[in-house]
């Protein structure tokens, strides 16, 4: 954003945020508070006619009952001799003379078991009698209004168990007892509306009365009827968990030019019975915004905006020249030429000068850049050419420690730490650590709580595979953390960090770290490779324990320890019985199985220190440092008890028992050169086989000097 535009940016925010809080509070605050004080009086008023309602209900019962127990007390009363059925059809008339009074708002209709009207009689009685079924099932106490309109409530009674009739008592909400209800709640200037769940039942007169729609009984019709309409499709098909929420009876909304607070329901004696009636309290509109106080301020912030950025433009002029200046010296151009000739160079004196010092400045500038410009290209080369030599190298220890002094060198940091963890290759974890020596030839190493803290860095780097740059503490200063390796598979991080106080690292330490640790994870990449290369030419294929050749590299290595130290040095040479029937009777993928699980079995019997080869074919070899001929035949035992302990399964095919037999030789008792060594175990082997199988054979104490070289294995199944 230009100068001019801030500068207009805020004389506009001054100028129209002190309008903007005017017209808020005239606007929009004082209508939000009538029409909160609005909702506020129409919800009393839905309350207000609810509990009226409520009342109504329990009324229209308390009246049904007491009929009921007149003809009960008139039954009681009558002739022994008259049946109880003629008894109430003497007293019936009287009974709702008394009940249904002209004055009354209720009518009462006596019905038989036969549900045939013995009398009636209050206001509205004869359409109670033209259908009295309409109003049987719709008891006021169970939630069940319906229409037409009508609290009822029906009381059947009987005497000594038999039935004998039923008492109706029902008072009709029709639209005079909805305005009743209107000025009993003191609703001025509004109107009531009844629904249940079929509909609208009943909608007070008074509604119409401030609708300029409204001018005859025509439009009056009309517009209640649009009304309506509009409200069931505003509150949706009614339910309990919908319209009333737990703790809140009440809904406010608006439709079309009104806002209506529903309440209820009314009555809910019987959740299944339906959602009961509700009452909505209809008042005038919410209040809006006045459009006429909107164009007003509109115009005004408008009209404010313009004349704003007319002042800041003569007020920023001299700062929009001097930008120009700054431009055309980016550009290049010479100011001094520029400016120094023509008509009106005295009157340009002022940008002259400017135009100068600004022009000498941009050329010192020039010069410095091409300079940094110079000395970054030889540093990111001196670190190319450094990563070309780390690629080469296949010691993970020197490499870290190049790669670490040369970050610290990059970063001008004192400290740092390198960390690789690789769980996928035999690598593991190391982390190295390291503070660059002072002038005094202070120390080398980092503190442990300083070692920590940037251990956690290198390892979230590690985690998150993204560079990490904080800005320090008071006991460590500006830190960075880069993942070695490209960010979707990182080897390790580097650390750097530098002493609190110091300024951060520029766009040039971050680059070259960024390359340095993009080499070193290609360099660890190499060695992981470079080592997965070695284990496998030592590593039998099919059965994955040693192979031939690390056998007879071991052998030699731990002979010539065992002999410089005065150890010994177990052999056990074993041959699986019987080997060849399992391959022509199931075939070789059955023996590779068969292979593959021995392996696993003898691995699971030894120490880590100890050697387990596969000599040949069905012979495997195992080397066990520092253990004499009680501890080998100990150990041979343990390894044919794993093998015959458990069936071997064999894919696609029965699950067979597989026995073994172990020769023992152990230096200095059984020889003492490898091929000595191994041909007493291989005698032994021998032994096992002649004397029955599935057993352990210890060698006799022979030294008897042998060509040199490894024997090779008979075949042991050809043995008697």
């Amino acid at each position: 954003m230009s100068v001019r535009a801030r500068v207009a940016v805020a004389l506009v925010v001054a100028a129209v945020v002190p309008l903007l809080g005017v017209f808020t509070v005239v606007g929009v605050l004082i209508p939000q508070l009538v029409g909160s004080e609005r909702s506020i009086r129409l919800g009393e008023a839905a309350t207000a006619t609810v509990s009226i309602l409520v009342g109504d209900c329990a009324a229209v019962g308390d009246r049904a009952a007491l009929v009921a127990s007149r003809l009960q007390l008139a039954v009681s009363v009558a002739d022994p001799a008259v049946s109880p059925q003629q008894a109430v059809a003497d007293a019936a008339g009287a009974v709702v003379a008394v009940a249904a009074p002209s004055d009354e708002p209720w009518a009462v209709v006596l019905l038989d078991p036969d549900e045939q009207v013995l009398a009636s009689g209050g206001p509205g009685a004869a359409g109670i009698v033209a259908d009295p079924e309409a109003y049987l099932n719709r008891s006021c106490g169970q939630g069940r209004i319906g229409g037409p309109a009508a609290l009822a409530v029906a009381v059947p009674f009987a005497v000594q168990g038999e039935q004998l009739g039923t008492v109706l008592v029902v008072s009709a909400l029709d639209t005079a007892a909805v305005d009743r209800l209107v000025e009993a709640v003191g609703l001025q200037r509004g109107s009531l509306v009844l629904l249940d769940g079929d509909g609208v039942l009943v909608t007070s007169s008074s509604f119409t009365a401030d609708d300029p729609g409204a001018q005859d009984a025509s439009g009056e019709a009309e517009v209640t009827a649009q009304f309506e309409e509009d409200l069931l499709d505003e509150v949706g098909t009614f339910s309990a968990g919908e319209i009333v929420p737990e703790g809140d009876p009440r809904r406010t909304g608006s439709v079309g030019n009104r806002s209506y607070v529903l309440a209820g329901p009314v009555l809910t004696g019987d959740p299944a019975a339906g959602p009961g009636l509700r009452v909505a309290a209809v008042g005038l509109p919410q209040p809006s915004i006045d459009r006429r106080l909107a164009i007003v301020f509109v115009v005004t912030a408008f009209g404010a905006a313009v004349l704003v950025w007319l002042l800041s433009a003569t007020l920023t002029r001299p700062l929009t020249e001097l930008a120009e200046l700054a431009r055309r010296i980016a550009a290049g151009d010479d100011l001094l030429a520029a400016t120094g000739t023509g008509p009106d160079a005295d009157a340009d004196a002022d940008v002259k000068g400017v135009s100068a010092v600004l022009g000498s400045l941009a050329r010192d500038l020039r010069a410095s850049e091409a300079d940094a410009e110079r000395r970054r290209g030889a540093f990111l080369d001196a670190f190319s050419r450094f990563g070309d030599a780390l690629q080469q190298t296949h010691d993970r220890d020197g490499l870290l420690q190049t790669v670490l002094q040369a970050a610290l060198l990059a970063a001008e940091a004192p400290m740092g730490l390198a960390l690789h963890n690789d769980r996928s290759s035999r690598l593991g974890r190391r982390v190295l650590s390291l503070r660059a020596r002072s002038r005094d030839d202070g120390p080398d190493k980092l503190d442990e709580a300083t070692r920590q803290v940037l251990q956690r860095l290198a390892e979230r780097a590690l985690a998150e595979r993204a560079v990490i740059e904080l800005v320090g503490t008071d006991d460590l200063g500006p830190v960075l953390a880069v993942p070695l390796g490209s960010t979707s598979r990182p080897l390790g991080a580097v650390v750097v960090a530098r002493d609190p106080g110091a300024p951060g690292y520029d766009a040039v330490a971050c680059e070259a770290i960024g390359a340095l640790s993009t080499s070193a994870g290609t360099a660890l990449g190499n060695i992981k490779e470079h080592q997965e290369v070695e284990r496998l030419s030592v590593t039998d294929p099919l059965t994955g324990v040693n192979n031939f050749r690390h056998l007879t590299t071991m052998l030699a290595r731990e002979l010539e320890r065992a002999s410089r130290f005065g150890h010994p040095l177990g052999v056990l040479m074993l041959d699986i019985d019987r080997f060849k029937p399992v391959n022509d009777t199931y075939g070789h993928a059955a023996g590779d199985a068969v292979l593959r699980e021995l392996a696993r079995r003898m691995q699971e019997c030894v120490r880590e220190v100890d050697t387990v080869a596969r000599y040949g074919g069905e012979e495997f070899a195992l080397l066990l440092p520092e253990t004499g001929v009680e501890g080998a035949a100990k150990l041979a035992q343990r390894v044919l008890t794993a093998i015959r302990s458990e069936v071997f399964h064999l894919p696609d095919g029965p699950d067979i028992v597989v026995t073994a037999s172990v020769g023992v030789a152990v230096f200095p008792d059984h020889g003492s050169t490898a091929t000595d060594l191994m041909r007493s175990a291989d005698d032994a082997l021998y032994q096992a086989k002649t004397g029955g199988r599935d057993r352990v054979e210890v060698a006799a104490p022979v030294h008897v000097p042998s060509p040199a070289g490894l024997t090779g294995s008979p075949d042991r199944d050809s043995a008697p």
